[in-house]
C-alpha cells in the first residue's frame, strides 16, 4: 500500500542531494503535499505495471520521483494505457451519477483512489472498442485531439498549450476542439457504446428496446414510441420537444420540420437517417 501524501513531513526525509533540497524548499516550501503530487504526476504519466520508469527529463522531477519511490510514496501498479482510459472515462462522465469524476493529474495524485484503490485494468479488447469509438464518432482532428491529450495509443500526455503546437492552433481553440469531441462522446448515443471497465456500466441502446409493427407489409417502428427511441443527438431531441414534438408520430406528422428554429440542415438529415434506420425509408424532411 501505498504511503499517504500527508504522511510526508519533511523534504528531509527524503533521499535527495543537499542542491534538489535546496531546491524544493525555495519552490515549495514546507507544502508537502504539492511535492508529492508533482512527484507522483510525473512518474504517472512514464508508469509501467512493473514500476515507475524514469527517462531522461527534468533533473529535479527525475531525482524527487525516484526519492519518494524509494519512501514509499509512488504506485508503480498504473498501466499507462489504463490510466489514459480512466482520464478519459472520467472526463467523458465526470460530475454524473455513473461514479467516475477524476479527471486531472493534479487531483487524482491527490486521492484516495491512488492511494487506496485497486489496479486499475483495462484489457487488449476494451482498449480496441475504445479506440474504435474515438474513430467512428469524431473527426479525424477530433481523434488526434483526444489520443495526443489523454496519452492514447502509446502517446505522451501533451498539455493544451502543446496541442496547440502540435495541431497549429491556440490552446483556447484546442480547448474548444477537446471539450466539442468530449460532449459528443458523452452523447447517449456513445454512452451505449463505451465498455464497461472501472465499474462504469454502459448505458442500454435504446433502439434495441423498439416495438416493430406491420403497416401496409412494411416493418416500422411503432410510431407511438417516444423520439428517445430513435436516439438523436441531445441537442435535437431538446429541440423537438421543445416544438411539441414527442413521438415519431409528431414527427411524421409535422408540416415543416424545417421550421423548427435551430434544427438545421445537420439535424434533419440526423432525424432522417434515425427514421430510415427503423423502417420509415421514404421519410424525407427536405
Amino acid at each position: 500500500m501505498v504511503k499517504k501524501a500527508e504522511m510526508l513531513n519533511s523534504i528531509d526525509e527524503l533521499n535527495l542531494s543537499a542542491a534538489r533540497k535546496y531546491y524544493l524548499k525555495k519552490k515549495f516550501g514546507n507544502d508537502m503535499k504539492s511535492i508529492v503530487k508533482i512527484g507522483r504526476q510525473y512518474s504517472l504519466r512514464l508508469s509501467t505495471s512493473s514500476g515507475p520508469v524514469i527517462p531522461r527529463g527534468f533533473k529535479y522531477e527525475i531525482e524527487l520521483t525516484k526519492a519518494l519511490d524509494e519512501a514509499g510514496f509512488i504506485r508503480g501498479d498504473f498501466d499507462p494505457r489504463a490510466w489514459a482510459v480512466w482520464r478519459l472515462y472520467g472526463s467523458i462522465l465526470g460530475g454524473s451519477d455513473r461514479g467516475l469524476i477524476i479527471i486531472t493529474e493534479k487531483d487524482f495524485v491527490l486521492s484516495d483512489f491512488y492511494e487506496n484503490g485497486p489496479q486499475p485494468v483495462v484489457s487488449n479488447d476494451d482498449y480496441e472498442k475504445v479506440m474504435m469509438i474515438l474513430k467512428s464518432s469524431l473527426s479525424e482532428l477530433e481523434s488526434e485531439v483526444v489520443k495526443a491529450f489523454f496519452g492514447l495509443n502509446g502517446r505522451p500526455i501533451n498539455s493544451l498549450e502543446t496541442l496547440g503546437e502540435m495541431f497549429h492552433v491556440s490552446p483556447q481553440r484546442a480547448k474548444q476542439i477537446l471539450d466539442k469531441s468530449l460532449r459528443r462522446l458523452g452523447d447517449k448515443r456513445n454512452l451505449c457504446k463505451l465498455p464497461a471497465v472501472f465499474g462504469f456500466i454502459p448505458r442500454e441502446d435504446p433502439m434495441a428496446s423498439i416495438e416493430y409493427i406491420e403497416v401496409d407489409g412494411k416493418t416500422v417502428a411503432n410510431p407511438s414510441s417516444g423520439i428517445e427511441k430513435l436516439d438523436l443527438d441531445e441537442r435535437i431531441d431538446t429541440l423537438l420537444r421543445g416544438s411539441g414534438i414527442n413521438t415519431i408520430q409528431d414527427i411524421l406528422d409535422h408540416p415543416n420540420l424545417k421550421e423548427v428554429k435551430y434544427l438545421g440542415a445537420w439535424g434533419l438529415s440526423e432525424i432522417a437517417k434515425q427514421l430510415h434506420a427503423v423502417g420509415y425509408v421514404e421519410f424525407n424532411p427536405f
